[in-house]
């Protein structure tokens, strides 16, 4: 307990503030108060605080509480400041002497691994080959669309010709779609109507052979384009890329940064 909850145990109880004090398991002649206690406990010279309150003194089993010690207090720490160098970081970084002139200061920069005329071709071979290779990827795609578009006009084209022959819908329908005309159908129409069914289906077919053959040729030549293009362009990338050096600010010696 802390001398206040004592204080609130006397009010609560209505006792007299007279107490039996134990300093490390010493006993005092004499009852002290609380006042009195709190000034031993500011001393700060023992370790275990015991108090008995005097109308307890002739029980069988005195309660003795312990008091709780008050916090040492806070120790300042004494900041001592010294010169510290300080360790070079990414932004400053200790300069390298040149070994050549023994004077100058090693400078990290980036130089072309080849001489000037290859790294000329280099450039020579990689821009064309992006090009290449973007307007290989929009071939590929215009003939994809190409051979799509194409079979829908001829599609189209076809069934208006039909319909002006006044062909019924379902045969051409199958004309359309490539199905064969059975007897059954061929024999409800005349024989005009039977030889521009025949000639409507021929182009048809034909069309949409040819319309596949070149969309299959177009994205073939694309896919061609495109890798002989990413190849050349790899080429050309490989021919000017750079490589890190140390040089020196005076006499413009180099070597390789490690």
């Amino acid at each position: 307990m802390t001398p206040t909850q004592l204080r609130e145990w006397l009010f609560q109880n209505t006792k007299d503030d007279q107490w039996w004090i134990s300093l490390d398991a010493v006993t005092e002649d004499s009852p002290v108060t609380v006042n009195k206690l709190e000034e031993r406990l500011k001393s700060r010279q023992y370790n275990k605080v015991q108090v008995l309150h005097l109308s307890q003194a002739g029980l069988a089993n005195p309660p003795w509480i312990q008091v709780e010690l008050p916090e040492p207090p806070p120790q300042r720490v004494h900041q001592v400041t010294s010169q510290i160098r300080p360790l070079p970081t990414a932004n400053r970084k200790p300069a390298l002497t040149c070994q050549t002139c023994g004077r100058g200061a090693l400078v990290r920069r980036k130089r072309y691994r080849m001489s000037g005329p290859v790294v000329l071709i280099g450039y020579i071979l990689l821009i064309p080959c992006v090009i290449g290779m973007l307007f290989g990827a929009l071939l590929l795609f215009a003939s994809g669309s190409a051979g799509t578009a194409g079979s829908a006009a001829a599609d189209k084209q076809t069934r208006t010709q039909l319909e002006a022959q006044a062909i019924p819908a379902p045969i051409i329908q199958k004309v359309v779609s490539l199905k064969p005309i059975t007897e059954d159908d061929r024999s409800t129409l005349t024989s005009k109507q039977q030889s521009v069914v025949d000639e409507a289906k021929l182009s048809l077919s034909m069309g949409k052979v040819g319309a596949g053959a070149g969309a299959v040729i177009g994205g073939g030549l694309a896919i061609f384009l495109i890798i002989s293009c990413f190849v050349g362009g790899l080429l050309g990338w490989l021919l000017i890329m750079k490589k890190k050096i140390l040089q020196c600010n005076l006499c413009s010696a180099a070597v390789a940064a490690s």
